[in-house]
């Protein structure tokens, strides 16, 4: 039975809060086929939830189950992108006291995420968000969040993402009304110490990209950049991809700037050059999607001619939407789960950054002749953006494709291992008679999505002969292996 029926079929006489809120939850997140959900989603949402209002009113005043009301005019606010905001806020005015009772020292201290005083404060910032600055209104809502910023401010640091969102309102309204000193600092804190853990800051740059704030990111971020590409261990070919991040259209492309000058810091203070050395060995640039104790092992390795048996990681130079970009809690994106898992069997993970397929070759080929006693390569993964009939890695369309498969396994053929496997985290790869398949053969398997999609979940397994095996779960596709048995 379709879920709309359902709730049709199953309307109570008297529908209460748990039906609005189930129907507004399906139509907002699991009939959207995007996140944030579509125009057309949103206006049905909103449509559920101004027909609940009156009964949102009497949950909010009798006490039951104020946590789901709270947190449905919080996603209105959120999500509302035709800024029908007026009869939520002036609900939200209405029962001003009802919401803010509900924030304690207490609730703040709770470890329950869906708690009232977590839900009250989204309500809070919420509105905070939608009023326009002159709007007197907006003053106590500023002033509620002040009174509670230290332990805001503790819990974001701890982690806690909801509350990172919260402290970036605070932050963000605290500049714009004048407090620019202590604000500036703050948030000076946050996006350029070690401070805070990568998921809060993470949380801080979607809500600020959520709320098109460029101008807090420029002031900040701006400044900051321009003094780390003065460094000269942040080469033409670095700062050239910081551009192509630069011309995306959200503001996430800011975070994974950050993070690309953050590695390249750390790393040079414990290996002065080692940037250098990365980016014209490896043709590493994008170093914000790798750890620093990955790159700085890799660059050891090679130094000493390392000959422990490793598979390699290829990922393109051109991300156009951050997908590989992925290492947002502390660096364990699908590469550091790769490495870490591919260590468990005494094994090593080497990682090559290509820009068309040329460096495809040449750098595979490097890595063989540098670490010629470790043997042929075990894996093969490649992260790159895709279609059926091949992977893109250049910023200017440089592609590899099914026509460039011949000539490029006669020079590839002879570094890998009989029945090694190839995992390619490329979109639409894995479709039958598509590049994956046309890339296996009897020495080579193959396994990509058969549609657009990104990895989940990527499990490393021990295979026969020394070799390593993988079991990739797809967001929206199936994992599709060839050669195909006939």
């Amino acid at each position: 039975m379709e879920q709309d029926d359902f709730f049709e079929k199953n309307k109570p006489i008297t529908p209460g809060i748990s039906y609005f809120a189930d129907q507004f939850t399906h139509t907002l997140y699991y009939k959207s086929a995007t996140y944030p959900p579509g125009l057309e989603n949103q206006d049905e949402a909103y449509t559920i939830f101004l027909k609940g209002l009156d009964k949102f009113r009497d949950d909010l005043n009798s006490e039951n189950d104020a946590s789901r009301t709270m947190s449905m005019i919080a996603q209105v606010l959120n999500f509302d992108r035709k800024k029908q905001w007026s009869p939520t806020i002036d609900f939200v005015e209405e029962h001003f006291d009802n919401v803010t009772k509900r924030i304690t020292t207490e609730g703040l201290n709770e470890q329950n995420m869906i708690g009232e005083t977590h839900q009250a404060l989204n309500v809070i910032t919420a509105v905070l968000d939608r009023m326009e600055p002159s709007d007197s209104r907006s003053t106590r809502y500023f002033e509620l969040l002040r009174k509670y910023k230290a332990e805001i401010f503790d819990h974001a640091k701890k982690g806690d993402d909801s509350m990172a969102k919260d402290l970036c309102s605070f932050l963000y309204h605290a500049y714009e009304r004048g407090d620019k000193q202590e604000a500036g600092d703050q948030i000076k804190e946050i996006l350029f110490t070690g401070s805070f853990p990568e998921s809060s800051k993470y949380s801080f740059f979607k809500k600020l990209q959520n709320n098109e704030w460029e101008n807090l990111v420029y002031i900040f971020f701006g400044k900051e950049m321009e003094k780390y590409i003065k460094n000269p261990y942040i080469n033409s070919d670095v700062i050239s991809s910081l551009e192509c991040y630069a011309e995306g259209t959200t503001l996430l492309n800011y975070y994974e700037v950050h993070k690309t000058l953050n590695v390249c810091r750390q790393i040079e203070e414990k290996m002065p050059n080692g940037c250098e050395m990365l980016n014209k060995i490896f043709g590493i640039t994008h170093f914000g999607r790798y750890s620093v104790e990955d790159l700085i092992e890799q660059l050891n390795d090679w130094d000493k001619g390392d000959n422990t048996p490793y598979g390699v990681i290829v990922s393109s130079w051109d991300d156009w939407n951050n997908a590989f970009n992925d290492n947002r809690d502390e660096h364990q994106g699908t590469v550091a789960k790769i490495i870490k898992q591919v260590k468990r069997f005494g094994y090593k993970t080497r990682i090559i950054e290509a820009r068309n397929k040329e460096e495809f070759v040449m750098k595979q080929l490097a890595l063989s002749d540098r670490f010629n006693k470790a043997g042929k390569f075990l894996f093969l993964c490649v992260a790159a953006h895709g279609e059926a009939s091949g992977f893109r890695l250049g910023r200017y369309g440089e592609r590899v494709g099914i026509e460039d498969i011949p000539l490029i396994k006669k020079d590839l053929a002879p570094i890998y291992s009989s029945s090694m496997q190839t995992v390619f985290f490329s979109c639409s790869t894995g479709v039958d008679d598509g590049f994956a398949e046309e890339w296996s053969d009897s020495k080579i398997e193959s396994i990509g999505p058969d549609k657009p999609s990104h990895e989940k979940e990527v499990e490393v397994f021990s295979r026969l002969g020394g070799l390593l095996g993988f079991r990739v779960v797809y967001g929206k596709a199936e994992q599709k292996r060839y050669p195909r048995l006939r």
